[in-house]
């Protein structure tokens, strides 16, 4: 409903904050994550973030707020994603896209470059957008069969809308693409500068608007996706790694 906005700050004190759109971006709650925590997604009432030097990820419950569940996984994961039924981990120290249950229990993993980092999850959580460095690469989430590849450099990756929106940290940008109904990858339509490395985006429920956070720039730009363009840049005051709305 886009009542909250997350925003993951890295460092040796990582933490995760709950900020309110509809009270000048107020800050309501911290959650410590622990050192040097690199991407999170999204959905229901689950928030999933990667450890990448703890080759762990945690899990945390927004229904009451817990203990959140920390589970091992392979080296150094990167992007993750929350499928329907399971979640999924981009680990880079492996070369591996995986698969594991909710209680942390690996089911399958596939070769993936080694210079991948995020991952997005189209809208109905059924195919799996991953930034491997120099292309974006889209597969299946029942059983990480391949769909299709689009070769630009990338860190980050979002579905808003008709469009899938791609984050080009080397040219201070975030590009425009138009998906197939089946997934696949099928054109660039436009980029939007963005005037910083943009690292990581997340898209509003409705598809209307997508955020970029911009990195050691301490701010997140909030694009317009029906005109795809900057309409504000948000300042955080410390470096933003990543950024979500709540489903």
């Amino acid at each position: 409903d886009g009542s909250k906005l997350y925003v993951l700050t890295g460092g040796a004190a990582g933490s995760l904050r709950v900020l309110d759109p509809a009270n000048a971006h107020q800050q309501v709650r911290s959650i410590a994550v622990g050192g040097y925590p690199y991407a999170m997604d999204v959905s229901g009432h689950r928030i999933l973030v990667s450890r990448k030097t703890g080759n762990s990820v945690m899990l945390i419950d927004t229904t009451a707020w817990g203990s959140p569940s920390v589970y091992a996984v392979d080296a150094e994961p990167c992007g993750v994603g929350i499928g329907s039924n399971r979640f999924f981990a981009a680990c880079v120290g492996a070369a591996k896209l995986s698969s594991y249950t909710f209680s942390g229990v690996w089911q399958q993993s596939i070769p993936i470059l080694a210079s991948s980092k995020m991952i997005a999850m189209s809208q109905g959580r059924d195919t799996i957008y991953l930034c491997e460095g120099t292309q974006i690469s889209a597969f299946l989430a029942s059983d990480l069969s391949w769909l299709g590849t689009a070769n630009t450099d990338c860190e980050d990756v979002d579905r808003a809308g008709r469009y899938l929106y791609v984050s080009d940290p080397n040219n201070l940008r975030v590009r425009v693409y138009l998906p197939a109904p089946s997934g696949n990858i099928i054109g660039h339509v436009k980029d939007i500068n963005v005037g910083s490395v943009s690292r990581d985006l997340c898209a509003l429920p409705d598809g209307s608007r997508v955020f970029s956070a911009n990195g050691t720039a301490g701010s997140v730009s909030e694009i317009n996706t029906t005109t795809n363009a900057v309409v504000d840049t948000i300042t955080v005051g410390a470096p933003v790694d990543a950024v979500a709305v709540t489903p």
